[in-house]
């Protein structure tokens, strides 16, 4: 298990993009632009409170997201979503992942990024057929 790892690892280390580091304008902007009100994944936190923090909490904030970028790892706390279903108007529910506004705050930082490898990267599948389900 622990080769399949490092396997992983290497091929992920591989892919990585070239890429700026995390800057703190856009740790600034991210928390600026997320939502007031939000449901709260399992740490609980509301980003947007994040503002609030001293200079040097910001840099910390930063330099932990670089961390995790560094490592492709998230602390295992982070990796812990909620899942929450949403009833839909004619019947039946859509799941939904409550993540951790450290995620959050990062997705939002990279989104443009995401958005540009995943463009490269997608088949026939990633096209959602409307009124299509497997369970029908």
């Amino acid at each position: 298990m622990e080769a399949l790892a490092v396997e992983v690892d290497a091929a992920g280390k591989e892919e990585q993009p070239q890429q700026q580091p995390l800057s703190m304008g856009q740790l600034v902007a991210a928390l600026k632009a997320s939502p007031a009100k939000t449901g709260l994944g399992t740490d609980q936190w509301l980003a947007k409170t994040w503002l609030q923090l001293p200079s040097e909490g910001l840099f910390d904030l930063l330099k932990i997201l670089r961390q995790c970028e560094n490592a492709l790892n998230w602390p295992s706390p982070v990796k812990c979503n909620l899942m929450a279903l949403i009833p839909k108007p004619a019947g039946g529910d859509r799941p939904i992942a409550l993540t951790n506004a450290l995620y959050r705050v990062w997705s939002a930082m990279r989104k443009w990024q995401t958005s540009a490898w995943e463009n490269t990267r997608h088949g026939f599948w990633d096209s959602a057929i409307r009124g299509s389900s497997p369970l029908r």
